[in-house]
């Protein structure tokens, strides 16, 4: 990323570029041959006055990353639209290289970019220029009529203007924004903003377990028959004509001219196994040109596990290389941790940074690495895991095509990377292939969100109706993995629990506040995550108690269970709200027990006891009759596999004689209470 800085006039000739990895380039040029970016070896790649601005030597995983600047035009290059076209790169340019942040991802520019553009797309066709918008009233209603619409673009202008603002007028040429039409568009800007920041809801406990099922069968079956569709996939891109239907290679050869008289080869379909057939038809694929859906199904669903079980962003998963996973021991524990770059908080630098895992995203990360090791096969050689180290995770199989086919056979290995990347898509969309998922919302996953965020009104936006498709995107899984992989109770369903078990111990530990020991073990841990986790802590923990304390049906005991009894007809109408802000203030605490919740600030000094039998006189304690019988059994059990000559036996057998005894005087309470 550049940092640029004048000499004199930023709009004159005098310009000085200053590049941040120490290459410099001293030049004057007009403002049309202003340098936007550089190669490898620091020569202009980009220059102001082109149609495409390329930054894809500044992405990490050399992703491709460019703004096209006529894809917004409408009708012929008249004065017009030439104009506001010069209007829009000049406020980005300045943007880019003049904010008042130390430095942008390249993500971020892109993203105004195309803000910007829909901004210039608006103005032509009111037949005003984009600076009108921020100048004169009259265009200002245009923009304010619009704002629903381009509601996101009016953000990125107010953005833009802020930046901007900083800077000398005499040297931008950008006309002064009055105050009042200033403050309407930094008012529309808030409250996108405020919108923005709600828009990611956490998946309701029964629709992420579902998800995680979903996607688990759908890679199990996926592996079972890879090899085969591989196989046979390979021989049809080497030979042309097989694989296709009948229909297509016969109006292929009619418009070429070609093998007229030679026998059709067979179709996909009939050179498969029947079990891989039933797979494909499964999810509705079925001909050769479905490859390139089959395939993106596969990495749409690897990567849904891959974020579920990690909490990544969807650019930090898009650019994982071949080696990303690995498995550590710790502590005589297995720790499964992913490797990759972010830029986030970086200043849209890549940062090398760990995640960790669980060792059910060895699935989705494997079967990626098989097809990936498919495609670099095809692309003329063959690179095995050590080659690959270093290669894409996600690559894109356009070579698949008819009329990529001879373009392929240019390809090597070699070169394969970077092929891979000028050809690969920006992201892997959820919408990609997803629809054989059933994650239809019922009202029980509504009462869920609204114990979650009890002050948004979830029946009536539109997203979140009982009877919809959840509306899927990669953040709210990161969110719903920070809110559930927590030791608070707020997960109720057993196989949810059984999942995310290990992961949530490990984050625990190397995410939770005392994780100093734990970034000796795992350097570079991803932080954003990390402090994401740490923040859920009490918003999980208020919750879980909301739902397990304030809203139980069960008669409570244990000191804190009986003070909310003889005040619950009070605290089931206080508003959530206020108990979640209680929890974050740090004025109560509570995570589950296997007698029902703790609710102590301090430090348990019953755990010293290393028996269960300390909750029961605890001050702290919320204690339910269910949970009691449960321990009950499960000491019966216990004692009854333990020799009776055993030590340690005549304590147990004191703690179940105290939980019976206990169980006993509760149950006569009970009793009392309802006669």
């Amino acid at each position: 990323m550049y940092e640029y800085n004048t000499s004199s006039k930023i709009a004159d000739v005098d310009i000085t570029f200053n590049l941040q990895d120490g290459i410099s380039l001293n030049t004057k040029t007009s403002k049309r041959h202003i340098c936007i970016s550089q190669d490898t070896n620091g020569d202009p790649h980009s220059y102001y006055h082109d149609n495409v601005w390329d930054y894809s030597v500044y992405k990490s995983a050399g992703s491709k990353a460019t703004i096209y600047w006529d894809s917004w035009k409408k009708g012929d290059d008249d004065a017009l639209n030439i104009k506001v076209l010069d209007q829009i790169k000049w406020m980005l340019f300045l943007y880019s290289f003049y904010s008042k942040n130390s430095t942008l991802s390249i993500s971020t520019i892109i993203d105004k970019s195309q803000d910007l553009k829909k901004l210039a797309s608006l103005a032509v066709e009111n037949s005003v220029d984009v600076y009108s918008f921020f100048s004169d009233e009259k265009s200002l209603g245009i923009l304010i009529s619009n704002s629903k619409k381009h509601m996101k673009a009016i953000g990125a202008l107010s953005h833009v203007l802020s930046s901007v603002s900083l800077l000398e007028k005499k040297y931008t040429n950008i006309p002064n924004s009055p105050e009042n039409i200033l403050n309407t568009i930094t008012h529309i800007a808030k409250k996108y903003s405020s919108r923005y920041k709600e828009q990611y809801a956490p998946l309701p406990s029964r629709l992420y377990l579902s998800l995680i099922n979903q996607v688990v069968d759908y890679l199990n079956t996926y592996n079972i028959i890879c090899d085969d569709l591989y196989d046979n996939v390979g021989y049809c891109v080497n030979n042309f004509g097989y694989g296709l239907e009948k229909g297509t290679q016969k109006n292929y050869r009619k418009k070429h001219n070609v093998n007229k008289w030679k026998p059709y080869s067979p179709s996909l379909i009939k050179l498969l196994k029947p079990e891989t057939v039933n797979f494909l038809r499964k999810y509705d694929y079925s001909t050769y040109q479905d490859l390139g859906k089959i395939f993106r199904t596969l990495q749409a669903n690897s990567k849904i596990l891959i974020h579920a079980f990690s909490g990544m962003r969807d650019e930090e998963v898009n650019t994982l290389t071949f080696d990303c996973f690995a498995k550590k021991r710790h502590n005589n524990k297995e720790l499964y941790l992913i490797s990759g770059y972010t830029t986030k908080f970086n200043g849209g630098i890549p940062k090398e940074v760990t995640w960790i895992t669980a060792s059910i995203t060895s699935l989705a990360i494997e079967a990626l690495k098989k097809y990936a090791l498919f495609t670099y096969k095809l692309c003329d050689g063959y690179a095995d895991n050590k080659s690959a180290r270093d290669y894409p995770l996600f690559t894109v199989p356009y070579f698949l095509s008819i009329t990529a086919r001879n373009a392929r056979r240019n390809i090597t290995v070699k070169n394969f990377k970077q092929w891979d990347f000028e050809y690969q898509r920006p992201a892997i969309r959820f919408s990609d292939g997803l629809n054989y998922l059933n994650l239809d919302i019922n009202n029980e996953d509504v009462i869920e969100l609204e114990s979650i965020e009890p002050h948004k009104d979830w029946r009536t936006d539109g997203k979140y109706t009982v009877g919809k498709q959840w509306p899927l995107c990669s953040h709210q899984l990161r969110r719903s993995l920070a809110l559930y992989a927590q030791k608070s109770g707020i997960v109720s369903l057993p196989s949810l629990k059984d999942q995310l078990k290990h992961i949530t111990n490990a984050m625990t530990e190397y995410y939770g506040s005392g994780n100093a020991q734990a970034k000796n073990i795992i350097s570079n841990i991803d932080d954003g995550f990390s402090k994401e986790y740490r923040m859920a802590v009490t918003e999980s923990q208020a919750v879980s108690y909301i739902k397990n304390v304030l809203l139980t049906d069960e008669q409570l005991f244990g000191g804190h269970g009986v003070i909310v009894n003889n005040r619950k007809f009070n605290i089931a109408n206080e508003e959530r709200n206020n108990t979640i802000k209680r929890f974050k203030n740090g004025e109560i605490s509570y995570k589950e027990t296997p007698l029902g919740g703790c609710t102590t600030l301090s430090p348990c000094s019953k755990k010293a006891m290393r028996s269960i039998v300390g909750c029961l006189d605890c001050k702290d304690s919320v204690i339910k009759i269910s949970k009691l019988k449960n321990v009950i059994l499960e000491q019966e059990t216990l004692i009854s596999n333990i020799k009776k000559t055993d030590i340690v036996v005549k304590f147990d057998m004191e703690d179940l004689k105290t939980l019976n005894m206990y169980l006993d005087k509760l149950t006569n309470k009970e009793l009392k209470s309802c006669q």
